[in-house]
């Protein structure tokens, strides 16, 4: 017999993989289209809550896949006071939001924004603070995107729209750039 570990147990692994978890208080009842995060299945009727540390994301696992992390070391004795019901509701909104997030694939896309939009908010200047921003423009913060303003000068409003469906790590540091 062979110690390789199964696929499930490889989707396990996968899953905890770069995350440090903690368990949520409580669980919450499986809707009809709702799943195990870890493994995939869709027959877990009660999915417990995991927070990922890191990142600040939750996950839903069943029973089964949670004893594994359990056993595996994967999941840390401490839990964390917040409800699986709250986070739950907060993280299936999100995940719809990124959802409805187009994907880009290489091609142009026209925005144009909206009257009731609010106005650009400054992103943090280069630390030295002496970029030039009336030859070059300057990156913005616009409705959750980050968007480049052309100079005032130019009467011609150019704006570049980047977007980008999951960061690789979460940052809370202003965004910076050099031109």
């Amino acid at each position: 017999m062979t110690n390789e570990p199964s696929g499930y147990e490889t989707a396990l692994q996968e899953f905890a993989r770069d995350k440090r978890l903690a368990r949520l208080a409580r669980f919450v009842r499986a809707r009809p289209d709702d799943h195990c995060d870890a493994c995939g299945s869709t027959l877990p009727r009660l999915l417990f809550g995991l927070k990922d540390a890191k990142t600040e994301r939750c996950y839903f696992v069943g029973q089964n896949c949670l004893n594994w992390l359990l056993e595996a070391g994967r999941v840390a004795r401490a839990r964390f006071r917040h409800s699986s019901e709250i986070a739950y509701e907060r993280e299936m909104k999100l995940r719809r939001e990124e959802e409805s997030v187009p994907s880009t694939d290489g091609r142009e896309i026209i925005a144009r924004p909206s009257a009731a939009a609010a106005p650009p908010m400054p992103v943090r200047p280069a630390s030295n603070g002496a970029m030039d921003h009336t030859r070059v423009g300057r990156w913005v913060r616009q409705n959750g995107a980050l968007v480049l303003e052309a100079p005032r000068a130019n009467l011609d409003r150019m704006l570049i729209i980047i977007a980008i469906s999951r960061l690789s790590r979460p940052s809370n540091e202003a965004v910076e750039y050099d031109g």
